[in-house]
């Protein structure tokens, strides 16, 4: 309970008091980052029954933003962060100073873009389908998050090393377990398939930090977040709109 108490303290900005922040337990029980993506969903899920009569893609712009308002913007910075590091053609070193730089450039604002615009057009198409996506989504992304920490290395400066060394396989399967709820609130085939794409994502965005920076860090993980969440917006619309639940 007091290592939840504090990923929500770390992961949100849900005012909570506490006499001491332990990291230290923080990081051994990492994977209840996936615990605190079912807060983000049922939040997602009351502003979509609270504003239900907004048009969808405002109501999707709206909960949107509510939920990276709870998180205090912390991965949409590390997306921006990381997309500026990513569009620079120079060396892991300058990448690195890039990625560290508060200053914003014309990447941040090129995967800024898309991502809202990918996450906010396929939401309000889900909306139309199913509203527990929004909770499915939210806790799937967290997976992504968890499942890069498991195999990504830390760079050798990062405030997040300490969550990474202590993510291992352990985690990740506890994590996973913390998922199989979700899997009836909607198609159980395609979940399952959310689940599984969440997982590929997370190990290609570990790759990706260890390929252009030598490791991760928290921007890494934030980037992996985000990513994952718009890309599972994106499958979801894919699969709806091609009708491919025929075939599931």
């Amino acid at each position: 309970m007091k290592a939840f108490k504090l990923a929500l303290i770390f992961f949100t900005r849900i005012p909570i008091s506490t006499e001491s922040f332990d990291i230290e337990l923080l990081a051994k029980h990492f994977y209840l980052v996936v615990l605190v993506g079912y807060i983000f969903g049922i939040l997602g899920l009351f502003i979509s029954l609270l504003f239900s009569f907004l048009p969808p893609i405002l109501l999707a712009t709206l909960i949107i933003f509510l939920v990276e308002y709870l998180n205090g913007f912390q991965h949409l910075d590390g997306l921006l962060d990381v997309g500026d590091a990513l569009m620079a053609c120079k060396s892991k070193e300058e990448k690195i100073k890039i990625l560290k730089d508060t200053r914003l450039g014309t990447g941040a604002f090129i995967y800024g873009f898309f991502y809202l615009a990918f996450s906010i057009f396929s939401l309000s198409y889900i909306l139309k389908i199913n509203i527990f996506y929004i909770l499915i989504v939210e806790v799937l992304s967290r997976l992504s998050l968890l499942t890069t920490a498991v195999f990504g290395a830390p760079m050798k400066e990062s405030s997040a090393k300490l969550f990474i060394k202590k993510s291992d396989i352990k985690h990740l399967t506890l994590g996973l377990i913390l998922t199989f709820p979700l899997l009836f609130l909607a198609n159980g085939r395609i979940v399952a398939i959310l689940i599984l794409s969440s997982i590929i994502i997370g190990i290609f965005v570990s790759y990706l930090g260890k390929k252009e920076f030598g490791g991760i860090n928290g921007d890494v993980l934030g980037f992996s977040n985000q990513v994952g969440r718009a890309f599972l917006y994106l499958l979801l619309t894919f699969i709806y709109s091609f009708k491919l639940t025929n075939l599931l």
